[in-house]
């Protein structure tokens, strides 16, 4: 299983199953990875320098375009997996997943701090924990690492906004590089998957069919019409104004 490509300059790094990870330059070739975790989605920040993420909340780092792997994170204690990863620049970089999983580095990846990010909880569960916070500190603790949605994806749509979605629903968007986010009363309560940018248009894509468009702005979304009714895993620009979707069942 093979779950995400990462484009650099003439090179692709594939990443998956049990810490798998090939290269391509003139060919495909496997290259060894500290772990056996599924990995679940890479990214370069520059030629030679980059990221991979997957289960047991692992983090992996490249200085030689993906010929070599080095561990920077791992915590099979969290029990939850990394699902992207995203760099600003060399240094500032955060990397999400499932329940609410946020963990962010200003050192290049050498430390990883995690961000617990409240302000994407529904109003009656961050009513809840506080009063659980009240009575029993422990359960607090418990609750507290479920409650926030998986996060799924993370995309710039400009030089100074992100979007981030997720389960229930979930489209929240950030001017400051993630510290913060705005959750929007989104028209769909099902899981989303992946976002694309086409020129000026922002589309994000999930479960049975949904994919929603709107302009930058990220504020009025309407729903596309797709012919087929198939979850939407990811949708790619080609060419100037033209967007590419696949999906379950083999949807293209």
């Amino acid at each position: 299983l093979v779950l995400d490509i990462a484009k650099n300059q003439q090179t692709l790094v594939a990443v998956g199953d049990r810490g798998h990870a090939f290269i391509y330059q003139d060919s495909w070739r496997q290259v060894s990875t500290p772990t056996q975790v599924l990995l679940t989605k890479a990214f370069f920040i520059t030629p030679n320098k980059g990221w991979a993420v997957g289960h047991d909340a692992t983090i992996l780092h490249t200085q030689d375009a993906g010929l070599s792997w080095q561990l920077q994170m791992q915590s099979p204690e969290i029990e939850k997996p990394f699902l992207d990863i995203l760099f600003f620049n060399e240094q500032n970089g955060i990397a999400i997943g499932a329940y609410g999983l946020f963990y962010r580095t200003q050192d290049g990846g050498r430390t990883w701090k995690s961000e617990y990010h409240q302000e994407l909880l529904f109003e009656e569960d961050i009513a809840y924990l506080e009063e659980l916070k009240a009575e029993d500190e422990t359960l607090y603790l418990s609750e507290r690492s479920t409650l926030l949605p998986h996060f799924n994806r993370i995309l710039p749509v400009n030089d100074t906004t992100l979007i981030m979605v997720g389960e229930l629903g979930l489209v929240a968007t950030s001017i400051d590089e993630g510290r913060n986010w705005i959750k929007q009363d989104f028209l769909y309560e099902g899981s989303l998957f992946n976002v694309a940018v086409v020129s000026n248009t922002a589309f994000v894509m999930g479960l049975r069919g949904n994919v929603f468009r709107a302009d930058l702005n990220l504020v009025d979304w309407r729903k596309v019409e797709l012919p087929v009714d198939s979850t939407i895993n990811a949708g790619i620009q080609l060419g100037e104004d033209t967007l590419r979707v696949v999906g379950n069942a083999g949807v293209i």
